[in-house]
């Protein structure tokens, strides 16, 4: 997988990777702006939330904000002393520009919004992803500086028309709204013009010094166990067990434990500092594959020396698929080598009870699927939306493709659509983790118990108890036989009532959008709805089409108490990988479907068309960057206590 922003290429629990690499565009956990569609742009404070900066020059600054490419950006005052971490104040494209370090913006990011515009973010000392690379808001982009022209470190900020993948000096700065607290005049988290900042540096002439601004960005704070992590300031690279670091000490160890520097991740120091400090992983390491005398594959772990070593069956449904994650090149063409009962690894390697899977921290999906997991801790976590897996600063890693049906072979899986094991916004923003993993399976799971003895045991004590029951079991034979007759009529009249009671249930729902003509990229995303608290949840499933008009989604499910349906459609209008437009645009009273665009909503043999649709607006009247849906409503709309139906 490559990390070019290109074509689809599958999907998530609800939302689609596109690529020459991974890609898709991001949402927060409570303000889908681009699920949502339409709605005005909201920048966030670059920093995570609760570090508040000082303002020190605005629009129209007299120092430096009265040309057309600044005059109403921001300058946010920074540590002359220390690298301060910067994120993602918006989602989109990343145009990274590191041309000069000594003139105009000097190192600074564009973040391409795909509408002609895009949010500047200046003078950074390094800068940590690549350029054309999407982002999310809140994902960790470099350190502030004073490259370019500056006194004095700190980050310049602003929303610019323009081409992104020119320099910043080259747009032209436009007024744009910003979210955050003004915590030198005591006034709570709110949208602020850019004309409305209160900045300055009095010892260089202003009036007065600027107000203090707090951000509320939330960022990643917590990765699954098995990950490896490192932190830009530290050549140190740690693995994550049981909710703490392991630093691993050299190349050697890392490379005895066939890890891969690919598979790092890049996390902030605010997420460090949330893990506990493990043992550290020292000395001579050692990962492999050996096949008994038995003809069964077993994984050993640890070296000859470690007290920790072990050696754990590999079934073989995906066994190769298991080898490729502990970093292994055995396949059915280069197998491990057989060794004897006597030998090293079959006697000083202790036999787990566990059997192996994929190795906790491995990213997998399966070919037929849209679902891509987190291995950790013997489960298969599902990552909810692409923001979380942007946030997660996963776009760098390979994604590991198995046949159908082997996550579920291997792994206890878990469910996004029951919130059960499901790795989502809440879980990784919370320091420590907000995804609780009880009764583990531990690295792999399941039993390897030798089953037939448990069987065999079982038949044992079951003889016993027939030959004490003997002589009162002839006596009865004739009532026992008779009533084993009643039971299985009564068992078979249960199956066929709860058969029929399935058919019942089952339903086929179906959404199909008609535009008047081609798009390069259309994504249909749906939300049936069976609670009016649920309205704005995340989408259930999307649907992604390449140079078409028609874009539908289908799925056979238990509907009996469905309420309504939410729909939109995300539009790729010039092909550029950006959403530009969608099928509700607008919030509140501004709020409207495209006109021209034909709607085929199915429930078995009851449809409906887009005359039978509403706008609904999540948020209050003035969150105009949370947009708008489409609304299949079944019942009245007055009904409906969340947002506002127009």
């Amino acid at each position: 997988m490559s990390l070019n922003h290109c074509v689809p290429l599958y999907f998530f629990t609800g939302l689609t990777l596109t690529s020459c690499g991974v890609g898709f565009i991001p949402t927060s956990e409570e303000e889908s702006w681009d699920e949502q569609g339409g709605g005005g742009l909201v920048i966030e404070m670059p920093f995570a939330a609760g570090i508040e900066k000082m303002c020190t020059q605005g629009a129209h600054g007299i120092h430096s904000h009265t040309d057309v490419s600044t005059q109403f950006d921001l300058d946010l005052d920074t540590n002359n002393d220390a690298d301060e971490e910067v994120s993602a104040s918006v989602s989109g494209i990343a145009r990274v520009h590191m041309e000069s370090a000594s003139s105009n913006f000097g190192y600074h990011i564009n973040i391409d919004l795909g509408n002609g515009t895009y949010v500047v973010i200046a003078h950074l000392s390094d800068i940590f992803i690549q350029d054309a690379q999407e982002v999310t808001v809140g994902q960790l982009l470099g350190y502030e500086g004073r490259t370019g022209n500056a006194t004095g470190d700190h980050v310049h900020i602003g929303l610019h028309e323009g081409d992104a993948g020119e320099k910043a000096e080259n747009g032209t700065s436009i007024p744009t709204t910003y979210r955050a607290a003004n915590q030198s005049d005591g006034t709570g988290m709110a949208m602020i013009n850019s004309e409305e900042f209160s900045c300055g540096i009095r010892s260089q002439g202003d009036p007065q010094d600027g107000d203090f601004y707090e951000s509320d960005l939330a960022t990643n704070l917590w990765h699954p166990d098995g990950t490896l992590i490192m932190t830009p300031d530290n050549a140190r690279v740690y693995v994550l067990e049981d909710g703490e670091t392991r630093w691993i000490e050299n190349e050697s160890t890392f490379w005895g434990l066939a890890y891969d520097f690919n598979d790092v991740t890049l996390v902030s120091e605010s997420e460090l500092a949330c893990y506990g400090q493990g043992e550290d992983i020292v000395g001579e390491t050692l990962v492999d594959a050996a096949l008994d005398s038995d003809d069964d594959l077993w994984l050993i772990v640890g070296d000859a020396s470690d007290s920790g070593r072990y050696r754990a069956l590999v079934r073989d449904a995906g066994w190769e698929d298991v080898m490729t994650s502990w970093g292994l090149d055995y396949t059915s063409s280069n197998r491990p080598g057989t060794y004897s009962d006597s030998s090293s690894y079959m006697t000083n390697w202790p036999a787990s009870s566990n059997y192996v899977g994929l190795r906790d921290g491995t990213l997998v999906k399966e070919e037929d699927a849209s679902d891509v997991y987190v291995i950790s801790n013997g489960f298969a976590l599902p990552i909810k939306t692409w923001d979380v897996y942007l946030l997660q600063n996963f776009y760098p890693r390979d994604i590991l493709t198995v046949e159908a049906g082997t996550v579920n072979e291997l792994h206890e899986v878990g469910n996004c659509a029951t919130d059960q094991m499901c790795l989502d916004f809440e879980a990784i923003t919370t320091c420590g983790g907000g995804l609780e993993l009880s009764d583990a399976p531990g690295e792999g799971g399941g039993s390897s118990t030798d089953e037939e003895e448990e069987e065999e045991e079982q038949e044992e004590e079951e003889d016993e108890e027939d030959v004490e029951d003997e002589e009162d079991q002839e006596d009865q034979e004739e009532e026992d036989e008779e009533e084993e007759v009643e039971d299985e009529e009564d068992e078979e009249e249960e199956e066929e009532e709860q058969e029929e009671e399935e058919t019942r249930d089952e339903s086929m729902l179906t959404v199909e959008v008609d535009y008047p003509a081609n798009y390069p990229a259309l994504a249909l995303t749906v939300q049936p709805i069976f609670a009016i608290s649920s309205l704005g949840d995340y989408w259930l499933a999307t649907t992604y089409v390449e140079d078409d008009d028609e874009v539908s989604w289908s799925d056979e499910a238990d509907y009996s108490g469905l309420l309504g349906v939410r729909l939109n459609v995300n539009v790729d209008s010039d092909g550029n990988g950006a959403n530009d437009d969608w099928y509700c645009y607008g919030h509140y009273a501004t709020a409207y479907l495209e006109y021209g665009v034909a709607v085929d909503i199915t429930l078995d043999s009851d449809s409906w068309d887009e005359n039978d649709l509403v706008t609904w607006s999540p948020g209050n009247e003035g969150d105009t960057s949370l947009g708008c849906s489409a609304l299949l409503w079944f019942g009245s709309t007055s009904s409906i206590s969340e947002g506002a139906v127009y």
